[in-house]
């Protein structure tokens, strides 16, 4: 039973994990591929335009498959025990933001994360978790 409730939250890991993903690339790729346009004509034609390159493909995909582990992890816990843990994504994606894409990691960041990883972790710590 242990072993089976740890590997049930492999699947918010591997929600978590497919989300960073996504949003490491997009922002990698947008840093690129450079500003949207501010005429609405150009904005139709650029979000197509970059719609189809390989590195955005795999971010929509990962978020794709993020929202269907998502549901495996909806199908295994409560919604109030298995959300609070979607905040481990602040923490991830900030961090490897400053390690991979050379973002600021301010102080207040850093405090600010750690505030909501504190509530993440009272949240999850008095739920059950159980469905």
């Amino acid at each position: 039973m242990l072993y089976q409730r740890a590997l049930d939250h492999l699947w918010i890991l591997l929600t978590v994990a497919l989300a960073t993903y996504s949003q490491l690339i997009l922002r990698w790729q947008m840093n690129e591929i450079g500003a949207v346009p501010s005429a609405l004509s150009d904005k139709l034609i650029f979000i197509v335009s970059i719609a189809f390159k390989p590195w955005i493909l795999s971010a929509l995909f990962a978020t794709f498959l993020s929202g269907l582990s998502w549901m495996v992890v909806l199908s295994k816990f409560e919604l109030s025990y298995a959300f609070p843990f979607t905040a481990l994504n602040f923490i991830v994606i900030m961090l490897a933001g400053a390690w991979i894409l050379g973002e600021s990691l301010a102080p207040a960041k850093l405090i600010g994360t750690l505030v909501v990883m504190t509530g993440v972790f009272i949240i999850a710590s008095s739920s059950k978790g159980t469905s």
